[in-house]
């Protein structure tokens, strides 16, 4: 099992809605490219809004979806994923000291001054930080 961070933005009622986690198969994001390392049984933190909102476990190994033209005329990957949105959204400020000291900021999902990664989507999280995240949903 492992542990991935996503952001979601204009995308993200869809998404959890309808259970999944989708990208550009191509471009200089990684994107598409991350999606193919989700495995069944991989948790996913969604944050949006500077705030983790939602966790969901993977059910699906990523598949090619076709999309609609006017949003992106470029293949997509998609994951499908079970979300449960959190009764109370963990906000990144209210973490960020603990959080920090444990980031590599090799494609981490916050920079050094735990400010989100702009343009990134989602970040493979080593165990010691999903472990970490799953301990502040109980609390």
């Amino acid at each position: 099992m492992a542990y991935w961070w996503v952001y979601q933005t204009k995308s993200r009622e869809k998404e959890i809605q309808e259970n999944y986690v989708q990208a550009p198969d191509k471009g200089k994001y990684w994107l598409g490219e991350n999606l193919r390392h989700l495995e069944p049984g991989d948790i996913v933190f969604s944050f949006s809004d500077a705030s983790m909102k939602a966790i969901g476990i993977v059910k699906t190994e990523s598949y090619s979806t076709a999309i609609q033209p006017e949003v992106n005329k470029n293949s997509e990957r998609r994951v499908d994923v079970l979300f449960r949105e959190l009764n109370h959204p963990i906000k990144i400020s209210e973490i960020i000291s603990q959080i920090k000291p444990m980031m590599d900021y090799e494609r981490s999902p916050l920079d050094k001054n735990g400010k989100g990664i702009q343009g990134g989507y989602l970040f493979y999280l080593p165990p010691y930080i999903g472990l970490f995240l799953l301990s502040k949903i109980s609390e």
